[in-house]
């Protein structure tokens, strides 16, 4: 009966981890940056600043991704920029575990304004999607420390046999309960 409570436990995580959450949204605020200045970047040509945006390490933007943002007005660019750093916070907010990431990144779109029109939100959600990584991990000491609770809470079972009372048939195959009986 103990080991039964203890394996009837699920793994246990530990608490959304509010430093994942920030360090995401600083990667996300640092790769919009880098963007901002490969926009205003007068002395490179569209097939160069292309290329920079293409070379980020945190994000890998689609070729039509990029130019939508390499042609976008400034007012509108910066809109986008707040729109990505609001919805990543928004994501990050409650527990995210390695299994349901992707349930966390198909969310995004519901979070974007509805003030951005379809290819200003296709670009948020394509620029916070990368950004979104698990929160919470797998706890070993929490799920062993449940587990010992678990098992803990289990009272004995006492089994009581009267006087001349038959514990085995003949031929029944004789279990380590009943050898001790």
């Amino acid at each position: 009966a103990r080991l039964a409570a203890e394996n009837a436990v699920p793994p246990v995580y530990a608490q959304p981890d509010p430093s994942i959450a920030r360090g995401q949204i600083e990667r996300l605020r640092a790769a919009l940056q880098y963007i901002t200045l490969v926009r205003a970047d007068e002395n490179s040509t569209p097939e160069q600043k292309a290329a920079d945006i293409a070379g980020l390490g945190d994000v890998k933007l689609k070729p039509e991704t990029i130019e939508s943002i390499l042609t976008l007005p400034s007012a509108r660019w910066e809109a986008i920029q707040q729109e990505s750093l609001s919805v990543l916070e928004q994501v990050m907010r409650p527990s995210i575990r390695d299994q349901e990431l992707e349930a966390a990144q198909r969310t995004i779109p519901s979070l974007v304004s509805l003030a951005l029109n379809e290819e200003q939100a296709v670009l948020v959600v394509e620029l916070v999607t990368a950004f979104v990584v698990p929160n919470s991990v797998y706890s070993e000491k929490l799920t062993a420390a449940a587990k010992q609770s678990a098992r803990d809470a289990v009272e004995p079972v006492i089994q009581e046999y009267k006087e001349g009372e038959i514990i085995v048939l003949r031929g029944q195959i004789i279990t380590p309960a009943e050898f001790e009986a």
